[in-house]
C-alpha cells in the first residue's frame, strides 16, 4: 500500500506538470528573455520527478520545499508571460 505522503507527492508532481504544460502553451507569445528563463525552470521538473520516484517516506517530506519553490517559479514565469502577452496586444 502506498503511503499518503508518497501519494501526495505524486499528486503534487502531477499538478506541477499541468502548470508546466500551461506555461509551455504561452511560450510561443513570449520574448526571448522569457524563453531563456523557461530553460532554467524546465529541467527542474525532471529532477523533481526523479526524486519523487526514488524517495522514501522521509525523503518525500523533504521534497515538499522543492515543490513549493518550483511551483513559485512556475507561477512567476506564467505571470511574466501573461504580462508580456497583454503588453504586446496593447501595442498591436
Amino acid at each position: 500500500m502506498e503511503s499518503k505522503i508518497n501519494q501526495g507527492m505524486k499528486e503534487g508532481l502531477a499538478e506541477l506538470k499541468r502548470a508546466f504544460e500551461q506555461v509551455k502553451l504561452k511560450l510561443h507569445l513570449a520574448g526571448m528573455d522569457v524563453r531563456e528563463a523557461w530553460k532554467g525552470v524546465e529541467p527542474r521538473l525532471d529532477e523533481l520527478e526523479a526524486k519523487v520516484v526514488a524517495a522514501g517516506q522521509d525523503a518525500a517530506r523533504d521534497l515538499a520545499s522543492s515543490f513549493e519553490q518550483l511551483g513559485g517559479a512556475l507561477k512567476k514565469l506564467g505571470a511574466e508571460i501573461e504580462k508580456r502577452a497583454k503588453g504586446s496586444q496593447k501595442s498591436d
